[in-house]
């Protein structure tokens, strides 16, 4: 269950996007393992875990995967493929943020989307990091 929530908390970070920031305080660490994709990747001794970010060359995040994220299947859980996708960007004072989003199970029968939301309001609580410190 921690490992499931860590990716999903991971994969929230377009709607938290100072979180990309290397100072921001969370305790990920970033790779770029093909072109166009960023990896954030989780380990605090006891739950390991990665979601890979889609990203296009504005550095908007298209999407978040997951090849094993667990899902709930009776008593356990499955390690299965996940993806959300974002859309809709606007700015927000100095943040760019998705309004829209998708999330989906990649089973074997296909994609069952189970949650879709569209952003109607956006505001930092703190004030952001100034530019290039």
């Amino acid at each position: 269950v921690d490992r499931g929530e860590v990716m999903r908390a991971i994969a929230e970070l377009p709607w938290h996007p100072t979180g990309f920031l290397a100072d921001a305080g969370v305790r990920l660490a970033w790779s770029e393992p093909a072109l166009g994709v960023l990896r954030a990747s989780f380990d605090d001794g006891v739950t390991v875990c990665y979601v890979d970010f889609e990203v296009d060359p504005e550095g908007r995040v298209l999407a978040a995967n997951a090849p094993d994220r667990p899902r709930g299947l009776g008593k356990t859980f499955v390690p299965t493929s996940w993806r959300g996708v974002f859309f809709d960007y606007q700015s927000f004072g100095r943040l760019h943020v998705p309004t829209r989003a998708e999330v989906s199970w990649l089973l074997p029968e296909g994609f069952f989307t189970y949650f879709r939301c569209r952003l109607t309001a956006f505001r930092a609580l703190e004030g952001l990091p100034e530019a290039g410190k």
